[in-house]
C-alpha cells in the first residue's frame, strides 16, 4: 500500500509537471502582443485596439498568474504610481468638462498593459517572451526599410503600416535595446544579431529624434555596464563587437553614399520643416504655462500658455512628458510622473536601468502622454530584467562533489 501510494503521488507531481511544461511559452504571447499591437492596432477602429490589447495581455496574465515571481507586487510600485498619474489626468479632464476623459484612459490603458506584461514576463511560463516582442519590432523596422528603400521619403507623415514615424521608431528602437542586452548577455546569438541590425537600420530611417537619441544612449549604457550581467560578460563579448562593428559600419556607408547632405537631411539640421524650432518653442511655451500656473496647470491640450498648441502655431503637445503633465494637469501630475519613473528605476537595479534611460530620453524629446504606451512598456522590460536577476542572484548554487575513484588494486581487494 506504501509503495502505490508513492506511486501514485510521483504520478500526480509527473502530470502537474507536464500540465505547467505545457503552458511554458504563454508569456510568448504576450511579448507578441506588445510588440506587433501598433500593426493591429491600426487595423482597427480608433479606441479599439488598446481595449483588445488590454484583454488579451489580460488573459495571459491569469494563464501564467500562478508562476508569478516572487515579490512582484513590490517590484510593481512604479506602475501603480502612474496610474495614479492617469488619475490626476483624469479628474483635471473631468474639471475641463472633456467627458470622457480620453488623455487619461489612453494613459491607464498604456500603464496597466504594462502591469500585465511585467506579470508575464517575471513568470516562469515567459520562454520567448523578448524574442516575440523583438520580431514585431523586427517586422515594423522591415516595413520602413522597405518603404524608404523603394524611393519613400525619410521621416514622412505616415510611414509603414500607415504609423506615424515616432511610433514605429518608439517601438523599432526598443526592440533593438531588447536585442542588444540579450547580445551582450549571451542569451541570443546569430538571430538576435539579425533582428539587431534590421531593427536599427529601421529606426534610423525614420529620423526621429528622441527614438535614436534614446537607443544610442540606452546603447552606451548596456556596453559600460555589460547589460547587468558580469558572469556573461565574455560570452556576449564577441556579439558585443560585432554589433558595434555594424553601426559603425552603417554610419560609414550612409555618409559615403550620400555625404553631408544626407547626415542634415537625416538630422534636420537646416530646419526646413520648422521641426526642431517650434519643438523648442512648444518647451517654451509649456515653461511659462507652468511658471503662470505651477500647481493647477493650464488644462489638458492647453499647455501653450493656457491656450491649445496650434492656436499658436505650436504642436498639439510639448514633445516632452514631464512638460506635458506639469503644465496642463499640474505640479502633482508631473510629481507623480517623476516618482513612478523613479520607482522603477530603483526596482529595475542595473539589469533594467538602460530601459528606463531610453524611455526618459525618448519621450523627453519626442512623444505624449496619450502615446505613452512604449514608455511604460520599457518600464515594464526594465522590471523584468531587474526581477529575473534578483531570482537568479537568489538560486543556490549546488556544488557536487565527486569522490575519486577507487584504483584498480584496491577494487581487486
Amino acid at each position: 500500500m506504501t509503495v502505490l501510494k508513492h506511486v501514485e503521488q510521483s504520478d500526480a507531481l509527473r502530470a502537474g509537471g507536464v500540465a505547467a511544461n505545457r503552458f511554458r511559452r504563454a508569456g510568448a504571447l504576450a511579448g507578441g502582443i506588445a510588440g506587433f499591437f501598433p500593426i493591429l492596432g491600426s487595423s482597427l477602429p480608433p479606441g479599439v485596439g488598446l481595449v483588445a490589447y488590454l484583454l488579451s495581455l489580460a488573459i495571459v496574465a491569469l494563464v501564467v498568474w500562478p508562476t508569478r515571481a516572487h515579490g512582484s507586487a513590490q517590484q510593481l510600485a512604479g506602475l501603480f504610481a502612474a496610474l495614479v498619474l492617469a488619475c490626476i489626468v483624469g479628474a483635471r479632464e473631468v474639471f475641463d468638462g472633456l467627458i470622457p476623459p480620453q488623455t487619461a484612459l489612453a494613459l491607464a490603458a498604456g500603464v496597466a498593459g504594462a502591469i500585465l506584461l511585467a506579470i508575464t514576463g517575471s513568470s516562469r511560463r515567459s520562454v520567448g517572451f523578448f524574442a516575440m516582442f523583438v520580431g514585431g519590432g523586427t517586422v515594423l523596422a522591415s516595413g520602413e526599410a522597405i518603404r524608404v528603400l523603394a524611393g519613400g521619403n525619410v521621416h514622412a507623415s505616415v510611414v509603414a503600416f500607415g504609423l506615424n514615424p515616432i511610433i514605429l521608431a518608439h517601438y523599432s528602437s526598443l526592440a533593438a535595446l531588447v536585442a542588444l542586452v540579450m547580445l551582450v548577455r549571451g542569451e541570443w546569438r546569430f538571430l538576435g544579431l539579425i533582428s539587431f541590425a534590421v531593427c536599427v537600420f529601421g529606426t534610423i530611417l525614420t529620423a526621429s529624434r528622441g527614438p535614436v537619441i534614446g537607443l544610442v544612449v540606452g546603447a552606451i549604457f548596456v556596453l559600460l555596464t555589460r547589460g547587468g550581467g558580469s558572469a556573461r560578460w565574455m560570452r556576449g563579448l564577441g556579439a558585443r563587437l560585432v554589433a558595434l562593428l555594424y553601426v559603425l559600419v552603417l554610419a560609414l556607408v550612409l555618409l559615403g553614399l550620400h555625404g553631408q547632405a544626407l547626415l542634415e537631411q537625416w538630422l534636420r539640421t537646416g530646419d526646413e520643416d520648422g521641426n526642431a524650432s517650434t519643438r523648442v518653442r512648444a518647451w517654451d511655451a509649456a515653461w511659462s504655462t507652468i511658471r503662470s500656473h505651477p500647481l493647477s496647470g493650464g488644462g489638458i491640450g492647453r499647455y501653450a500658455e493656457g491656450a491649445p498648441g496650434f492656436t499658436l502655431g505650436l504642436p498639439d503637445y510639448p514633445h516632452n512628458l514631464l512638460l506635458e503633465s506639469w503644465a496642463e494637469a499640474g505640479f502633482f501630475a508631473g510629481a507623480a510622473l517623476v516618482i513612478a519613473l523613479a520607482l522603477v528605476a530603483r526596482r529595475a537595479g542595473l539589469a533594467g536601468a538602460p530601459f528606463v534611460i531610453m524611455g526618459v530620453i525618448d519621450f523627453s524629446v519626442s512623444g505624449s502622454l496619450n502615446s505613452s504606451v512604449t514608455l511604460w512598456i520599457c518600464c515594464a522590460f526594465a522590471l523584468i530584467m531587474g526581477t529575473r536577476e534578483i531570482a537568479a542572484s537568489r538560486t543556490p548554487r549546488i556544488k557536487i562533489r565527486q569522490t575519486p575513484r577507487p584504483a584498480f588494486t584496491e577494487r581487486a581487494r
